[in-house]
């Protein structure tokens, strides 16, 4: 199905530019396809920074089903909500946007005004980001908005949460897809895919290949984290700023001559006290 959906070409940029989570761009373009009727519920739950905001930002920009994304946590209450995403919707309906009121009272003005909205249209996706962390939300807030996908003709109802509870959204049916935790092979590609620079100091006549770099730095990135990432919990940010802390001390006996970038077992030694010590780890407003 998924290659009736979106083309070979696009679907594999789709898996290159967020790397390690092929199953879940399938498993949601499947359902959010254009031309297939899709869910009026749709979950998507994971721990932080597992890709799950970043992948249906890019299948949302891939398809042309006209769509909005609210980020729960910028709304400080529930009204605030609602009214956000009155103005989300109709940016994302554009010149074809319907003139409503905007104020929401109640989950039920909200209703009468999103239905004005999307009436006459074919298909529509308003997307629910970090609703788990709404402030001030009521215990009635997410069950109100899980059913607006049965209330209103061709809306799809996407949240992403962390941790989804059994009973939080008091329906039963509603497709969710896990996105897990990184695992190390994940990690590993994911930082060496973007690796930091190797480039000399001003004034040096060291000059390096982009070769040499990406020799060099898989191997340091496997290092720190067989090392010093147990702690992080498989958090890519967390790694990746671990990296970001060592790399300018791993490479400092490159600048100074001693080395080569190909040299990796030499470095290695020469710096094993930054993996035997745990300063990286601790957080610090004061540069070392």
């Amino acid at each position: 199905m998924t290659a009736s959906i979106l083309p070979g070409e696009l679907l594999a940029s789709l898996n290159a530019s967020i790397q390690c989570r092929q199953l879940q761009i399938q498993q949601t373009a499947c359902l959010l396809a254009s031309d297939f009727p899709s869910p009026p519920t749709l979950v998507l739950h994971g721990p932080e920074a597992t890709g799950k905001t970043l992948t249906i930002n890019a299948l949302l920009e891939a398809i042309d089903t006209p769509s909005a994304i609210v980020r729960s946590k910028e709304c400080i209450t529930t009204r605030h909500l609602l009214e956000r995403t009155l103005i989300e919707v109709q940016k994302g309906l554009g010149d074809i946007a319907r003139s409503v009121d905007g104020r929401c009272e109640s989950i039920s003005a909200f209703v009468v005004q999103l239905h004005r909205l999307l009436e006459g249209q074919k298909k529509y996706i308003l997307v629910f980001d970090n609703i788990d962390r709404q402030r001030e939300a009521a215990p009635t807030l997410l069950p109100a908005l899980a059913r607006l996908g049965q209330v209103i003709p061709d809306l799809t109802i996407i949240f992403i949460v962390t941790h989804p509870h059994p009973s939080q959204f008091h329906m039963t049916g509603i497709p969710h897809i896990n996105f897990p935790s990184y695992t190390r092979a994940d990690l590993l590609a994911l930082v060496s895919a973007s690796p930091l620079p190797l480039d000399p100091p001003p004034g040096s006549t060291l000059a390096f290949t982009p070769s040499d770099l990406s020799y060099l730095y898989p191997r340091f990135a496997t290092a720190v984290h067989d090392s010093l990432a147990q702690p992080t919990r498989n958090s890519l940010p967390a790694f990746r700023t671990l990296c970001d802390r060592i790399w300018p001390s791993f490479i400092a006996p490159i600048f100074a001559g001693h080395y080569g970038p190909r040299e990796f077992s030499k470095l290695m030694v020469r710096n094993r006290h930054l993996f035997q010590s745990e300063d990286a780890l601790r957080e610090s407003i004061i540069e070392p």
